[in-house]
């Protein structure tokens, strides 16, 4: 308990701009730009079997605050059809969310996103 208290201090000083943590559909809205801020790194918090891969985690920036993108497969397609193959090629890009979608099926929210 004391932890959760003192992260809730740290956040309620913190600049808007510099909270984020991970970019979540509940952060965006359609038209929203998304810039890229490096080149990420394959993150393997979210994986569950031998059989699963790494994410690809990216530093993104929205409306001025910064966040984590863990990019889904199709996400990542949309960005190497437009940017290219190697990540370090998408920093300073930018997408556009395009719509956020509720996955009934999975019990959550996610958004498409466009290159621009």
């Amino acid at each position: 308990e004391t932890i959760w208290k003192e992260m809730e201090k740290r956040l309620d000083k913190e600049p808007k701009e510099q909270a984020g943590g991970w970019l979540k559909a509940d952060d965006v809205g359609e038209g929203d730009k998304i810039v890229i801020k490096g080149p990420g790194e394959w993150n393997d918090r979210f994986v569950q079997d031998e059989d699963d891969e790494p994410d690809l985690v990216l530093p993104v920036e929205v409306g001025g605050r910064e966040f984590e993108w863990r990019l889904n497969k199709t996400q990542m397609g949309k960005m190497a059809d437009a940017f290219g193959d190697k990540t370090g090629s998408w920093v300073g890009e930018t997408v556009v969310v395009e719509e956020v979608v509720d996955y009934e099926s999975l019990g959550e929210e996610g958004f498409k996103i466009k290159a621009v």
